[in-house]
């Protein structure tokens, strides 16, 4: 191995890796491509699960890809195809099984922007507590999983 290909290789292993918390929406999907460009090493994307009653944890194949609802911006579901990125879908962040998948990601941080639960500390405990949030409005003013809905109606 060449020197350069051995200071790529340290590098590369230098980036954090990090799994993503979310919605599929454009206050998820921008800070996914922020931490792509950013040279972070995603191993997945954690969304809600679409239905009630949904099994804890299911792991959507990136090669699948979905239709754009509108506009030319990429979705979650998108990047995470795009990238290679797994992208989970949970019914709850308090199962077994949806530990246990976040543990076999071997994330340094968890990342969060637009989750409709609070983390447990079962969950943070993963990655020691390094998390970071990031949320769409002032906080504690509108905090919650609809906070832009507050915004708009206290016309902040």
């Amino acid at each position: 191995m060449s020197l350069s290909e051995h200071v790529k290789s340290d590098a590369r292993d230098l980036r954090p890796h990090a799994v993503l918390f979310g919605r599929r929406c454009r206050l998820t999907a921008i800070p996914l491509r922020a931490l792509i460009e950013a040279g972070v090493d995603v191993q997945s994307v954690v969304v809600p699960a679409r239905w009630p009653g949904a099994e804890p944890v299911r792991s959507v194949m990136p090669g699948h890809r979905q239709l754009p609802l509108a506009g030319p911006e990429e979705t979650i579901d998108m990047l995470a195809a795009r990238y290679d990125i797994p992208l989970l879908e949970v019914a709850g962040v308090h199962h077994a099984a949806v530990r246990s998948a976040l543990e076999s990601a071997q994330a340094d941080v968890f990342l969060v922007s637009c989750f409709p639960w609070r983390l447990p500390r079962s969950v943070t405990s993963i990655v020691e507590g390094r998390a970071l949030n990031v949320h769409p409005s002032l906080l504690p003013r509108h905090r919650g999983p609809d906070p832009l809905f507050w915004v708009y109606r206290d016309d902040d």
